[in-house]
């Protein structure tokens, strides 16, 4: 889904085309092409006519007198010469180069998948084989007495600092060209954590450990870091915006199918209750499956 919270700007792909060099990407070939010719609008708005007449032929004379003309305007927006077509020009290029991007998100963000796991994989095995929490320290480390214990957790440690530049680079993908995750789909009734905010664990999370209203972060709030101890119990992965926009209707979806139909069924209604917050959502996931099954095998017992 694609929702632009706010106009792209020539900072936004000048910062993304950074990223990618960062991450040893090529740049897109439209952000290229509209950086290049931005600055030849710019050039061309602000540059002066010659001023050597006498040596002009006559072609050259008139197309100085209309130069001047033109660049002299005024209109009634007060913009000056050139300046108006300037503004229009880059607006409407943002506008194609938005729209040029979008069947390349998810390709450039496949590109980084296989990166993205190597990195992330000392996490996951040290929250899934060790245990290791936002609680766990050094000191914890230490009671175990286990060396691989130690090992891996200073491997967690600085594999939370090395997927740092893709993490960056991913969320970028969605706040600048408005690709999901967006604040259209984390809103108030989906519980999103704040008007001006996104949680974006949903582009990592390869199970249901993300969240929409902040559980997934330091501190259970997105203006904080994510949590990646959080996220890592159900895996990591590296989502494109289309694998994102799946699992948020996958999660709508199962949702809606949990909301009891006339509040008369003790379970359906205990498990409402139970998805009233993402935080409950992610401890109860597994306990309805298995209680599903069980009324499964019940019926067919019958």
């Amino acid at each position: 889904m694609a929702g632009l919270a706010r106009p792209l700007s020539w900072g936004d792909l000048l910062a993304f085309q950074a990223q990618c060099e960062v991450l040893g990407i090529d740049t897109p070939r439209p952000i290229v092409r509209a950086l290049e010719l931005v600055e030849v609008v710019r050039a061309h708005a602000t540059s002066t006519t010659r001023s050597q007449f006498l040596e002009m032929s006559d072609d050259e004379a008139r197309d100085a007198v209309t130069d001047i003309s033109i660049r002299a305007h005024v209109d009634h927006q007060n913009s000056v010469g050139f300046s108006l077509g300037g503004i229009r020009f880059q607006d409407q290029l943002l506008l194609e180069t938005r729209a040029a991007m979008l069947p390349l998100l998810d390709p450039l963000v496949e590109s980084l998948q296989a990166e993205f796991a190597r990195l992330a994989a000392p996490i996951v095995d040290g929250v899934q084989r060790y245990g290791f929490n936002g609680f766990t320290t050094a000191a914890t480390i230490l009671d175990l007495a286990d060396d691989k214990a130690a090992a891996a957790f200073r491997a967690v440690k600085a594999a939370w600092s090395a997927i740092g530049p893709i993490v960056s680079f991913r969320i970028s993908v969605s706040q600048v060209f408005g690709v999901s995750p967006t604040h259209a789909e984390q809103g108030v009734e989906y519980g999103g954590d704040g008007a001006d905010l996104v949680d974006f664990t949903v582009c990592f999370a390869e199970g249901d450990t993300w969240s929409t209203d902040g559980f997934s972060y330091i501190n259970g709030t997105s203006r904080s870091s994510i949590d990646w101890y959080k996220l890592a119990a159900g895996g990591l992965r590296l989502n494109t915006p289309s694998d994102v926009r799946e699992k948020i209707v996958a999660r709508e979806r199962f949702i809606r199918h949990a909301t009891p139909m006339d509040g008369s069924n003790e379970f359906d209604a205990a498990v409402q209750d139970a998805l009233a917050t993402d935080a409950d959502f992610i401890a109860k996931v597994a306990e309805l499956d298995s209680a599903r099954a069980a009324l499964a095998d019940v019926k067919n017992d019958d």
